[in-house]
């Protein structure tokens, strides 16, 4: 695969490095926000060797590439760092709704960090699974040593966070880590353990947590996107390098710890007892609208709007049901479809991407199976529908949650393994009803005639 010169046909169909204000991506996507949306040709992207899709979701334009996305955007990034540096900045022109542009910033702070809380996530699944084997006892020194290791990705979330949202926001990122490092400060969550009174100029500070939260750090850095600009803005040029850091932090950090820190909290906490009445009352309704519509949510983008939701789960529980039984079961239907579709094809070019794509959502990867054979055969899309919605049902109906961070499918079923021994067994389950479900309905309503006659 030539990725040097997909990128550049990709770049040129985008409309060009000044058309580029930004890009990110995830797993198997890459993720453009654009200038100006008039000047980008989607068509002549598909036809791109390499390409899976192109679709539009937000404020965003995906281009799907599958799991070589790194290379691309390795080759991508070299060509937008050599563009020409212009002196005025260009206005964005697009029919972004208010919707769109809140999904591309979650979407834009959540995707660079999603590594990390995978990494510390599979280390905690691999410690169940070695104290489990009876290799390592939980108070054995390796034991204890990698434990506080992968703590550390969730405990020290404000951080990682607050240096996300700048990179979103475009402002100073270490000064938005300082932010984020001071709500997590041994002196100040001393005071907070200790419920030792302070206070700032003569104002009692609110004895809060921090530690894992997620939305002080954003609101905190959101307010200091516009701080900093204020500060650059008044600071005289000869002590501007002095200054305008100085004159952010002193205005930031007061007001995150006065204002935007506690709302942050009491959001966060919010959050938290929405997932906990719904896991404690109606446990199977998530899981199953979840298992059902999560296809809907890929393609759309939306499923990034649970971000802050599940990571909160995981900042205060340990664990989620939100995202994880649902998603694991969609995932593996994806599979099964494309491997239905793949048996029953007569044309041996679906064949071929159809068993590719099914071995890959089977692993965790859905793109290439959602693009390339749910959408283009007729009827497969509502027999993953299906398929997930009762796989879906079965993993509520049996409580079944994620406890760490991870790709929903086979690859990392690992993520399923916790207090509860019981827990993967009943998610393997699910998965397996939710394959069998699928299978048999594409098997039987898939329509190939039709879905060639719409090519």
């Amino acid at each position: 695969m030539d990725y040097k010169t997909a990128a550049k046909e990709i770049l040129h169909d985008v409309g060009g490095s000044k058309n580029v204000s930004g890009l990110t991506n995830c797993a198997t996507r890459l993720r453009f926000t654009l200038v100006d949306d008039s000047k980008i040709d989607l068509a002549k992207i598909k036809q791109i060797s390499g390409v899976i899709d192109a679709i539009k979701s937000g404020a965003q334009y995906q281009i799907i590439v599958g799991t070589n996305v790194e290379h691309f955007k390795k080759e991508l990034d070299k060509l937008l760092a050599a563009k020409p540096q212009t002196t005025k900045e260009n206005k964005k022109k697009s029919d972004a709704t208010w919707v769109d542009r809140l999904f591309d910033v979650i979407s834009g702070i959540f995707t660079p960090i999603i590594p990390m809380l995978v990494a510390a996530g599979m280390l905690k699944a691999l410690l169940v699974l070695l104290n489990f084997a009876n290799i390592l006892t939980i108070k054995s020194p390796t034991y204890v040593f990698l434990s506080f290791v992968s703590d550390a990705g969730f405990y020290f979330l404000p951080v990682f966070v607050a240096i996300s949202t700048a990179m979103k926001l475009k402002t100073n990122m270490f000064i938005a880590g300082m932010v984020g490092a001071a709500l997590i400060h041994p002196t100040f969550t001393g005071m907070v353990a200790q419920k030792t009174a302070i206070s700032l100029f003569g104002l009692s500070v609110p004895l809060v947590s921090y530690s894992s939260s997620v939305i002080p750090s954003i609101l905190a850095v959101w307010f200091m996107s516009y701080v900093e600009k204020f500060a650059d803005k008044v600071s005289p040029k000869a002590v501007k390098f002095l200054l305008k850091p100085l004159l952010t932090v002193l205005i930031v950090i007061p007001l995150t710890f006065f204002i935007f820190g506690p709302i942050g909290s009491y959001i966060g906490n919010f959050l938290a007892a929405i997932f906990n009445f719904l896991n404690s009352h109606i446990p199977w309704l998530v899981p199953t609208l979840m298992g059902g519509l999560f296809p809907l949510l890929v393609m759309t983008g939306m499923h990034w709007s649970f971000a802050p939701l599940v990571v909160q789960s995981y900042a205060t529980y340990h664990y989620e049901a939100i995202m994880g039984p649902g998603s694991f079961v969609s995932n593996i239907c994806q599979g099964a479809a494309s491997l239905a579709v793949a048996l029953k094809s007569k044309d041996s070019k679906m064949k071929q991407i159809s068993s590719s794509a099914g071995i890959t959502a089977l692993l965790g990867i859905t793109e290439p199976a959602l693009f390339g054979v749910t959408l283009k055969v007729k009827n497969v899309l509502y027999c993953v529908m299906t398929g997930g919605a009762v796989g879906g049902l079965y993993a509520g109906l049996q409580g079944v949650v994620r406890y760490t961070p991870g790709t929903p499918g086979l690859a990392s079923f690992a993520v399923f393994i916790g207090k509860n021994p019981m827990n993967v067994v009943n998610a393997l389950i699910s998965v397996a009803i939710g394959f069998v479900v699928t299978f048999i309905l594409t098997w039987i309503f898939a329509d190939f005639e039709a879905s060639a006659t719409t090519k």
